[in-house]
Protein backbone atom coordinates (compact mmCIF):
# COMPACT_ATOMS: atom_id res chain seq x y z
CA UNK A 1 0.00 0.00 0.00
CA UNK A 2 1.32 3.47 -0.69
CA UNK A 3 1.13 5.46 2.34
CA UNK A 4 2.02 8.96 2.65
CA UNK A 5 4.31 8.80 5.20
CA UNK A 6 3.63 12.12 7.15
CA UNK A 7 2.71 14.07 9.97
CA UNK A 8 -0.77 15.10 9.21
CA UNK A 9 -1.14 18.65 9.44
CA UNK A 10 -3.70 19.61 12.29
CA UNK A 11 -2.83 22.21 14.32
CA UNK A 12 -1.17 24.93 12.09
CA UNK A 13 -4.32 27.09 13.09
CA UNK A 14 -4.40 26.46 16.63
CA UNK A 15 -3.58 29.63 17.56
CA UNK A 16 -6.13 31.31 15.07
CA UNK A 17 -8.55 29.01 16.05
CA UNK A 18 -8.22 30.29 19.72
CA UNK A 19 -6.72 33.64 18.99
CA UNK A 20 -9.06 35.91 16.75
CA UNK A 21 -8.76 39.44 15.89
CA UNK A 22 -12.19 39.46 15.27
CA UNK A 23 -14.82 41.43 17.85
CA UNK A 24 -14.78 39.29 21.75
CA UNK A 25 -16.64 36.63 21.57
CA UNK A 26 -19.45 36.41 24.04
CA UNK A 27 -18.48 35.03 27.66
CA UNK A 28 -17.24 31.44 27.26
CA UNK A 29 -17.07 31.22 23.23
CA UNK A 30 -13.21 31.73 23.83
CA UNK A 31 -12.97 29.10 26.23
CA UNK A 32 -14.89 26.30 24.87
CA UNK A 33 -12.19 27.03 21.28
CA UNK A 34 -9.67 27.07 23.79
CA UNK A 35 -11.04 23.41 24.92
CA UNK A 36 -11.28 22.28 21.63
CA UNK A 37 -7.75 23.24 20.53
CA UNK A 38 -6.23 21.71 23.69
CA UNK A 39 -8.17 18.65 22.18
CA UNK A 40 -6.91 18.37 19.16
CA UNK A 41 -3.10 18.47 20.74
CA UNK A 42 -3.99 15.54 23.22
CA UNK A 43 -5.47 13.98 19.88
CA UNK A 44 -1.99 14.39 18.09
CA UNK A 45 -0.23 13.02 20.72
CA UNK A 46 -1.70 10.04 20.71
CA UNK A 47 -1.91 9.70 17.02
CA UNK A 48 1.96 10.14 17.35
CA UNK A 49 1.68 7.27 20.12
CA UNK A 50 -0.25 5.03 17.43
CA UNK A 51 -3.03 5.30 19.68
CA UNK A 52 -5.60 5.73 17.06
CA UNK A 53 -8.42 5.17 19.10
CA UNK A 54 -7.73 7.17 21.84
CA UNK A 55 -6.86 10.22 18.93
CA UNK A 56 -10.11 9.51 17.34
CA UNK A 57 -12.02 10.08 20.53
CA UNK A 58 -10.43 13.25 21.13
CA UNK A 59 -10.37 14.18 17.16
CA UNK A 60 -14.50 13.88 17.65
CA UNK A 61 -14.53 15.87 21.14
CA UNK A 62 -12.88 18.93 19.41
CA UNK A 63 -15.30 18.80 16.58
CA UNK A 64 -18.43 18.84 18.45
CA UNK A 65 -17.23 21.80 20.84
CA UNK A 66 -16.29 23.64 17.50
CA UNK A 67 -19.61 22.43 16.07
CA UNK A 68 -21.34 23.91 19.37
CA UNK A 69 -20.00 27.28 18.63
CA UNK A 70 -19.89 27.48 14.86
CA UNK A 71 -16.33 27.63 14.68
CA UNK A 72 -15.87 27.00 10.67
CA UNK A 73 -12.19 26.68 11.14
CA UNK A 74 -12.43 25.02 14.14
CA UNK A 75 -14.56 22.35 12.69
CA UNK A 76 -12.51 21.52 9.69
CA UNK A 77 -9.44 21.13 11.88
CA UNK A 78 -11.67 18.46 14.32
CA UNK A 79 -12.81 16.58 10.95
CA UNK A 80 -9.96 16.66 9.19
CA UNK A 81 -8.12 15.24 12.13
CA UNK A 82 -10.50 13.01 12.59
CA UNK A 83 -10.19 11.59 8.95
CA UNK A 84 -6.26 11.10 10.04
CA UNK A 85 -7.44 8.77 12.77
CA UNK A 86 -10.17 6.60 10.42
CA UNK A 87 -7.78 6.35 7.78
CA UNK A 88 -5.25 5.06 10.06
CA UNK A 89 -7.85 2.73 11.66
CA UNK A 90 -9.16 1.33 8.37
CA UNK A 91 -12.73 2.98 8.58
CA UNK A 92 -12.59 4.50 4.98
CA UNK A 93 -15.76 4.87 5.11
CA UNK A 94 -15.90 6.66 8.13
CA UNK A 95 -13.25 9.00 6.76
CA UNK A 96 -14.81 10.23 3.67
CA UNK A 97 -17.66 11.37 5.56
CA UNK A 98 -15.33 13.38 7.87
CA UNK A 99 -13.56 14.72 5.07
CA UNK A 100 -16.50 15.79 3.54
CA UNK A 101 -17.66 17.67 6.42
CA UNK A 102 -13.68 18.69 7.26
CA UNK A 103 -13.72 20.17 3.00
CA UNK A 104 -17.08 22.18 3.70
CA UNK A 105 -16.23 24.23 6.60
CA UNK A 106 -12.66 24.86 5.41
CA UNK A 107 -13.81 26.33 2.52
CA UNK A 108 -16.34 28.35 4.44
CA UNK A 109 -13.35 29.66 6.24
CA UNK A 110 -11.97 30.61 2.95
CA UNK A 111 -8.49 29.75 4.59
CA UNK A 112 -6.30 28.27 2.21
CA UNK A 113 -4.28 26.46 4.94
CA UNK A 114 -7.30 24.39 5.74
CA UNK A 115 -8.43 24.03 2.33
CA UNK A 116 -4.88 22.10 1.50
CA UNK A 117 -4.24 20.03 4.99
CA UNK A 118 -7.74 18.88 3.62
CA UNK A 119 -6.99 17.90 0.09
CA UNK A 120 -3.55 15.89 2.01
CA UNK A 121 -5.85 13.24 3.50
CA UNK A 122 -8.00 13.09 0.45
CA UNK A 123 -5.20 12.33 -1.16
CA UNK A 124 -4.64 9.67 1.29
CA UNK A 125 -7.79 8.11 1.00
CA UNK A 126 -7.68 7.76 -3.23
CA UNK A 127 -4.29 5.89 -2.32
CA UNK A 128 -6.25 3.57 0.39
CA UNK A 129 -8.87 2.97 -2.65
CA UNK A 130 -5.67 1.87 -4.91
CA UNK A 131 -7.14 4.83 -7.06
CA UNK A 132 -3.64 7.10 -7.47
CA UNK A 133 -5.22 8.91 -10.93
CA UNK A 134 -7.58 10.38 -8.87
CA UNK A 135 -5.35 11.27 -6.27
CA UNK A 136 -3.35 12.90 -8.80
CA UNK A 137 -6.11 14.59 -10.36
CA UNK A 138 -6.80 16.18 -6.94
CA UNK A 139 -3.13 17.54 -6.83
CA UNK A 140 -2.09 18.97 -10.54
CA UNK A 141 -4.75 21.55 -10.72
CA UNK A 142 -3.13 22.94 -7.70
CA UNK A 143 0.42 22.98 -9.13
CA UNK A 144 2.72 25.07 -8.62
CA UNK A 145 2.47 23.98 -4.78
CA UNK A 146 3.36 26.92 -2.46
CA UNK A 147 6.58 27.59 -0.55
CA UNK A 148 4.86 26.49 2.85
CA UNK A 149 4.31 23.89 5.02
CA UNK A 150 1.04 22.72 3.09
CA UNK A 151 2.77 23.11 -0.09
CA UNK A 152 5.94 20.77 1.03
CA UNK A 153 3.18 18.74 2.36
CA UNK A 154 1.73 18.38 -1.44
CA UNK A 155 4.75 17.64 -2.72
CA UNK A 156 5.43 14.72 -0.90
CA UNK A 157 1.94 13.41 -1.36
CA UNK A 158 2.49 13.94 -5.07
CA UNK A 159 5.76 12.10 -4.95
CA UNK A 160 3.84 9.30 -3.26
CA UNK A 161 1.33 9.30 -5.78
CA UNK A 162 3.91 9.36 -8.78
CA UNK A 163 5.66 5.99 -7.07
CA UNK A 164 2.42 4.44 -7.13
CA UNK A 165 2.01 5.64 -10.73
CA UNK A 166 5.37 4.12 -11.80
CA UNK A 167 6.82 7.61 -12.16
CA UNK A 168 9.79 6.56 -10.45
CA UNK A 169 11.91 10.07 -11.72
CA UNK A 170 8.97 12.95 -11.09
CA UNK A 171 8.45 11.28 -7.78
CA UNK A 172 12.32 12.16 -7.06
CA UNK A 173 11.90 15.60 -8.21
CA UNK A 174 9.00 16.14 -5.86
CA UNK A 175 9.96 14.39 -3.00
CA UNK A 176 13.19 16.57 -3.17
CA UNK A 177 11.19 19.82 -3.09
CA UNK A 178 9.75 18.80 -0.13
CA UNK A 179 12.96 17.59 1.71
CA UNK A 180 14.70 20.93 0.67
CA UNK A 181 11.52 22.67 2.71
CA UNK A 182 11.91 20.48 5.81
CA UNK A 183 15.31 20.69 6.11
CA UNK A 184 15.54 24.19 5.78
CA UNK A 185 12.11 24.70 8.62
CA UNK A 186 14.21 21.65 10.72
CA UNK A 187 10.76 19.84 10.64
CA UNK A 188 12.34 16.31 11.23
CA UNK A 189 9.90 14.22 11.86
CA UNK A 190 8.73 15.33 7.96
CA UNK A 191 12.25 15.06 6.95
CA UNK A 192 12.30 11.57 7.57
CA UNK A 193 9.23 10.52 5.93
CA UNK A 194 11.10 12.62 2.62
CA UNK A 195 13.94 10.70 3.13
CA UNK A 196 11.97 7.51 3.97
CA UNK A 197 10.30 7.95 0.26
CA UNK A 198 13.44 9.12 -0.84
CA UNK A 199 14.99 5.69 -0.02
CA UNK A 200 11.50 3.33 -1.85
CA UNK A 201 12.49 5.61 -4.56
CA UNK A 202 16.27 4.40 -5.01
CA UNK A 203 15.44 1.01 -4.42
CA UNK A 204 13.09 1.05 -7.18
CA UNK A 205 16.43 2.09 -9.26
CA UNK A 206 18.57 -0.07 -7.86
CA UNK A 207 20.43 1.85 -6.13
CA UNK A 208 20.63 -0.09 -2.57
CA UNK A 209 23.77 1.83 -0.80
CA UNK A 210 22.14 5.13 -1.52
CA UNK A 211 18.84 4.00 0.13
CA UNK A 212 20.45 2.80 2.97
CA UNK A 213 21.80 6.11 3.44
CA UNK A 214 18.90 8.02 3.26
CA UNK A 215 17.54 5.10 5.87
CA UNK A 216 20.00 5.35 8.64
CA UNK A 217 19.64 9.45 8.00
CA UNK A 218 15.90 8.94 8.62
CA UNK A 219 16.02 6.15 11.55
CA UNK A 220 18.04 8.59 13.31
CA UNK A 221 15.12 11.77 12.93
CA UNK A 222 12.65 9.72 14.13
CA UNK A 223 14.33 8.00 17.09
CA UNK A 224 14.80 11.71 17.88
CA UNK A 225 11.24 12.82 17.74
CA UNK A 226 10.42 9.14 19.17
CA UNK A 227 8.21 8.36 16.18
CA UNK A 228 7.27 4.83 16.55
CA UNK A 229 5.56 4.04 13.21
CA UNK A 230 8.71 5.69 11.46
CA UNK A 231 10.97 3.49 13.45
CA UNK A 232 9.48 0.14 12.79
CA UNK A 233 8.82 0.95 9.17
CA UNK A 234 12.60 2.14 9.08
CA UNK A 235 14.27 -0.81 10.04
CA UNK A 236 11.78 -2.83 8.29
CA UNK A 237 13.47 -1.43 4.87
CA UNK A 238 16.54 -1.08 6.38
CA UNK A 239 15.97 -5.33 6.56
CA UNK A 240 14.79 -5.14 2.89
CA UNK A 241 17.95 -3.11 1.79
CA UNK A 242 20.57 -5.17 3.28
CA UNK A 243 18.98 -8.45 1.88
CA UNK A 244 19.40 -6.81 -1.81
CA UNK A 245 22.84 -6.14 -0.15
CA UNK A 246 23.10 -9.64 0.36
CA UNK A 247 24.04 -8.77 4.24
CA UNK A 248 21.47 -11.36 5.61
CA UNK A 249 23.21 -10.91 9.09
CA UNK A 250 21.90 -7.16 8.89
CA UNK A 251 18.89 -8.07 7.49
CA UNK A 252 18.03 -10.41 10.07
CA UNK A 253 18.81 -7.70 13.22
CA UNK A 254 16.91 -4.66 11.47
CA UNK A 255 13.92 -7.31 10.98
CA UNK A 256 14.18 -8.23 14.64
CA UNK A 257 14.26 -4.42 15.81
CA UNK A 258 10.81 -3.80 13.30
CA UNK A 259 9.15 -6.24 14.99
CA UNK A 260 9.90 -5.71 18.48
CA UNK A 261 9.13 -2.03 17.90
CA UNK A 262 5.61 -3.13 16.65
CA UNK A 263 5.19 -5.46 19.10
CA UNK A 264 5.68 -2.97 22.04
CA UNK A 265 3.18 -0.89 20.27
CA UNK A 266 0.44 -3.20 19.98
CA UNK A 267 0.59 -2.65 15.91
CA UNK A 268 -0.04 -6.54 14.96
CA UNK A 269 -0.65 -6.10 11.28
CA UNK A 270 2.98 -4.38 11.16
CA UNK A 271 4.55 -6.85 13.31
CA UNK A 272 3.36 -9.55 11.24
CA UNK A 273 4.87 -8.09 8.09
CA UNK A 274 8.29 -7.71 10.19
CA UNK A 275 8.11 -11.27 11.08
CA UNK A 276 7.18 -12.97 8.08
CA UNK A 277 10.36 -10.90 6.40
CA UNK A 278 12.51 -12.03 9.79
CA UNK A 279 11.46 -15.78 8.89
CA UNK A 280 12.17 -15.85 5.59
CA UNK A 281 15.70 -14.48 6.52
CA UNK A 282 16.49 -17.26 9.25
CA UNK A 283 15.62 -19.84 7.16
CA UNK A 284 18.14 -18.32 3.94
CA UNK A 285 20.87 -18.30 6.63
CA UNK A 286 19.55 -21.91 7.88
CA UNK A 287 19.25 -20.83 11.88
CA UNK A 288 16.93 -23.91 12.74
CA UNK A 289 16.62 -22.68 16.49
CA UNK A 290 15.84 -19.14 14.97
CA UNK A 291 13.28 -20.48 12.14
CA UNK A 292 11.28 -21.99 15.38
CA UNK A 293 10.89 -19.01 17.37
CA UNK A 294 10.04 -16.79 14.86
CA UNK A 295 7.41 -19.09 13.71
CA UNK A 296 6.06 -19.25 17.21
CA UNK A 297 6.25 -15.99 17.12
CA UNK A 298 4.02 -14.81 13.94
CA UNK A 299 1.62 -17.83 15.17
CA UNK A 300 0.77 -16.19 18.40
CA UNK A 301 0.98 -12.56 16.90
CA UNK A 302 -1.48 -14.38 14.17
CA UNK A 303 -4.07 -15.64 17.29
CA UNK A 304 -3.83 -12.71 18.91
CA UNK A 305 -7.26 -10.82 18.95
Amino acid sequence: MNTIKAVAVVLLLVGAISCSSAPPAPDGVHDQRDRAADLLKLGQQSFQSVHYQQALTFFLSAAAINTAVDDEEGMAAAWNSAATAQLALGLRGDALKSLKIAEQMAKASQKTPLILQVVINQVQADLDADDPQAAKARLTPLLPFPNTVEGAALWHALATVQKALGEIGPAGISVAKALAFHRSKKQDQDTAADLFLTATLQGHQNKWTQAKTSLLEALALDRKVENTMGLGQDWRALGIVDDHLDDQASARQSFERSQRIFGAAGLKDQQIRSLKLLLQTVTKLGLKDEITRVQNLLDASAAAP
